[in-house]
């Protein structure tokens, strides 16, 4: 029989678990802002005659990461203490830059002429916002 999974569970003490769910936060803030960033552009495409032909996903993304990187500091302080990031800068830019094109992608792929207001009809293409797991 073939074996398709692997289970595993982490056992870890207070101190990473603190570390995990501050990386996991930052995640989720970044990939919302990121999601935010894009329901807003697309939008805009939708009202204006922009051919939805030629949307540069990745120069969106790019442009959504360094506008998160500007206004991370003044909009969401509780990333940091002390004046220095709690994560590694490489946790956000990973969310808005791999998953968040991902997902992107997905939604160019499969929705490709549909608009936003598609997205109650069909949410498992269009980007959702990420919920805080306790």
């Amino acid at each position: 029989m073939k074996q398709l999974a692997f289970k595993t569970r982490l056992h870890l003490n207070n101190k990473q678990e603190t570390e995990l769910k501050i990386y996991l936060d930052t995640a989720r803030v970044a990939y919302n802002f990121g999601v935010g960033q894009f329901q807003e552009k697309f939008q805009y495409w939708e009202n204006s005659n922009f051919n939805k032909d030629f949307i540069p996903r990745t120069t969106i993304v790019n442009n959504i990461d360094k506008l998160f990187n500007k206004i991370k500091e003044n909009k969401y302080p509780f990333l940091y203490r002390n004046g220095k990031l709690i994560a590694p800068a490489c946790v956000a830019q990973q969310a808005i830059k791999k998953n968040l094109k991902i997902a992107i992608d997905k939604f160019h792929k499969n929705n490709y002429t549909g608009s936003i207001k598609d997205k109650h009809n069909n949410p498992k293409f269009f980007p959702n916002f990420k919920k805080n797991i306790p």
